[in-house]
């Protein structure tokens, strides 16, 4: 069930506000670009990634800006899912990341 569905926009904005510090990204990419627009994210996003038993394998090629997360691929005003990103069989997670100065942050994960 999509976040907002259960509460509301900002609410769920404020919810995603916390920083998963237990999740660990094999190799972190510095930018990152969307796949739908082209555009470099720069504030939050979406990024398709596979789980391995030393953390997440990123797929930067596949992430998608937040804006196009909630209105081009995802349900309209809803977080995609990870079919409506990539092939399910290239990644198995769906990170909600948020970009910093040093790369992103990984903000909460999906399967």
């Amino acid at each position: 069930m999509c976040l907002c569905h259960t509460t509301g926009v900002a609410e769920s904005l404020f919810i995603l506000a916390a920083t998963r510090s237990d999740v660990t990204l094999r190799s972190t990419p510095t930018t990152l670009d969307c796949a739908a627009c082209g555009d470099t994210v720069t504030d939050t996003g979406y990024l398709p990634a596979t789980e391995s038993d030393d953390g997440y394998e990123p797929s930067p090629a596949d992430a998608v800006c937040g804006a196009c997360g909630f209105t081009a691929v995802g349900m309209t005003g809803c977080a995609p899912e990870l079919g409506d990103v990539t092939d399910p069989e290239a990644a198995d997670t769906l990170l909600c990341v948020r970009a910093t100065d040093d790369g992103v942050e990984v903000v909460r994960s999906k399967t």
